[in-house]
């Protein structure tokens, strides 16, 4: 998306209510919501310029500022269009770690729906992860990608332990090195902290429906 007079914050404001109120509905017209989008209209009036914006980049910006204002309630509707719930505050909430409140925000990663017995599955969006490096670097990477497992991992209550990480992969890149990789970091946060086993890690190809370990 891009503004044509970034100059003046109306056309953003404009633009950042109109995707709030879809994701949070009568709540987008309390005097809160109007602080929140006028202040990231005018953050994205100031940086942007003239760059093209992405969607998923203005949810991400909206939910910062979300949270900062103690508002983090509205984070997984506006994000991910799911409910907040216990497993949502410990990813965005007040207490939430900051890099995986972060991770959540960029879409790089977030919580699968838990099972009866509050066994965690989270998907990773590694083609997301790789897009949004913009080096290109294997390394670097690979770093981001450690880092978002660590941030999960901590999240994940250690007496049931994460259940399945479900991968999205990248357009471009070694899918066996990928899963490989994350394998071998969850299997070691698994023995560091205790987790009755080490998860699955199974491809999240929702395209064409298949989920091949």
């Amino acid at each position: 998306m891009r503004i044509p007079d970034p100059v003046n914050d109306l056309p953003w404001r404009i633009v950042l209510h109109a995707r709030f109120a879809r994701a949070v509905g009568p709540l987008a017209a309390e005097p809160w919501a109007a602080e929140i989008v006028a202040a990231a209209a005018h953050y994205l009036a100031e940086r942007a310029g003239d760059a093209p914006v992405r969607d998923e980049q203005l949810d991400a910006l909206l939910g910062a500022a979300l949270c900062a204002l103690g508002r983090s309630e509205c984070v997984p509707p506006l994000i991910a269009g799911s409910p907040w719930n216990e497993q949502w505050a410990a990813v965005v909430g007040a207490d939430a770690s900051p890099v995986l409140r972060d991770v959540a925000l960029r879409r790089w990663a977030k919580p699968a729906a838990s099972d009866a017995l509050g066994r965690a599955t989270w998907i990773l969006d590694a083609r997301r992860i790789f897009r949004d490096e913009p080096s290109g670097l294997e390394i670097v990477r690979f770093r981001l990608l450690a880092a978002a497992l660590d941030a999960i991992a901590a999240a994940v209550r250690p007496e049931t332990g994460l259940e399945t990480l479900a991968i999205r992969p990248p357009d471009n890149g070694s899918r066996d090195e990928i899963r490989a990789f994350c394998r071998t970091r969850l299997a070691g946060l698994a023995a560091c902290r205790a987790w009755p086993r080490a998860p699955d890690v199974v491809w999240a190809e929702l395209s064409d429906g298949s989920n091949r370990r």
